[in-house]
């Protein structure tokens, strides 16, 4: 359970500085008599908001997702990392169409954007990998 929640608190950290340098507008581009954000305050807000969602539902789902394939009793690595990525992406769509029905606004327009799509699945994606990676080190770091 510890790995999960680091690699909830790490996910959130790496999430937020790719949503960052997307969001952020460089000097040249700026307009004048405008405000934009810097750099650290957009990193700074974004993990005000994404480290509860990863870890109040990103480690339940993992948890359910772990428990789905281990009732499939998939013994093939490779058949499980794709079941996994998956299982993955769904829950990243689900969580997207949860948070479009939260919000205000028209849903149908918001369930149609495929941009916020590709955030919620590539942000469950990098948790699985982050996932991943954590339990291979804490593994390793219990054995010695």
């Amino acid at each position: 359970m510890l790995h999960r929640i680091f690699a909830g608190v790490v996910t959130a950290m790496l999430f937020c500085l790719v949503v960052a340098v997307a969001e952020y507008t460089p000097m040249i581009v700026r307009k004048p008599n405008t405000y934009y954000f810097p750099f650290i305050t957009l990193v700074i807000i974004y993990l005000v908001y994404s480290i509860p969602i990863f870890l109040l539902i990103g480690i339940p789902c993992t948890i359910l997702i772990d428990f789905i394939t281990n009732r499939m009793g998939i013994s093939n690595k490779s058949k499980l990392y794709f079941v996994h990525l998956g299982l993955y992406s769904l829950a990243g769509i689900s969580i997207a169409l949860i948070f479009f029905g939260l919000t205000k606004g028209d849903i149908l327009q918001k369930i149609s954007c495929y941009k916020a799509y590709i955030v919620y699945i590539g942000g469950s994606l990098l948790f699985y990998h982050i996932s991943l990676a954590t339990m291979i080190i804490f593994k390793k770091m219990t054995k010695d």
